[in-house]
């Protein structure tokens, strides 16, 4: 995977300690192994950028028609979230949980209470 190899060569480059390495992700393709591979890889801090809690919401933001690619992209997510933030936070990984706000999309923020 690219981008685990992108963050081997930052952290080769910069061996500090201190350095901390961010990435800023949708994280719509950030399964469970993969953000082992990118911690291992030398990802001091992930920021996960949630697009919505239900589906259609979700589809309206992102512009994704596909029912089922959609939802296979909000699980992932939600549950590259779950993961971090039960397996890694705050010891091993800062976590910086984005929610884009949009007010056509959330008129009442009654989604996210």
């Amino acid at each position: 995977r690219w981008l685990v190899e992108f963050f081997r060569e930052l952290k080769r480059l910069n061996p500090d300690k201190k350095t901390r390495l961010h990435l800023d992700t949708n994280a719509t393709i950030l399964t469970r192994d993969y953000i082992d591979e990118l911690i291992e890889a030398g990802v001091t801090d992930i920021g996960p950028d949630l697009k919505a809690l239900t589906l259609e919401t979700f589809q309206k933001v992102t512009g994704i028609m596909d029912k089922e690619l959609a939802r296979r992209y909000l699980e992932t997510a939600w549950d590259a979230v779950r993961y971090l933030v039960n397996e890694y936070y705050p010891k091993k990984v800062f976590v910086g949980i984005g929610i884009p706000y949009n007010k056509a999309f959330y008129p009442d923020l009654d989604e996210f209470s």
